[in-house]
């Protein structure tokens, strides 16, 4: 008799991570299947969390701005932050493309059949 195992419990995220690098985190494990980030991509995860917030806290200064970089250098720094942001992205299987038939076919396959719940299970 073959008994199916039950889905890993999420990963949580590092302890010394702030409220808004947890809330990343939560956000990118409640999207996907469980068991897709196992502790070996943890890492890459991580990273991703943190760059989010890094990104997203340039945005709102460059909005406060009028979408005006300070200098070129600004400018370099949030373009190679993004550019880090879909790497990882891609790197994790995140992005649309690695979603459907263009990407991985296993990965597409995962992600269409995945219906993420309505309320996260560390939530309630």
């Amino acid at each position: 008799m073959i008994v199916p195992l039950a889905p890993p419990p999420p990963p949580e995220p590092p302890e010394d991570f702030s409220g808004p690098e947890r809330a990343v985190w939560h956000h990118y494990v409640a999207a996907c299947p469980p068991g897709w980030f196992t502790p070996d991509v943890h890492p890459l995860l991580e990273r991703l969390c943190m760059f989010v917030v890094w990104a997203r806290r340039l945005d709102i200064d460059l909005r406060a701005r009028d979408y005006r970089f300070a200098d070129e250098e600004e400018e370099h720094r949030y373009l190679e932050v993004h550019k880090v942001l879909v790497m990882l992205a891609t790197k994790l299987r995140l992005t649309l493309r690695s979603r459907n038939d263009f990407g991985p076919k296993k990965a597409a396959k995962r992600m269409r059949s995945y219906t993420a719940p309505d309320v996260a299970p560390w939530g309630s």
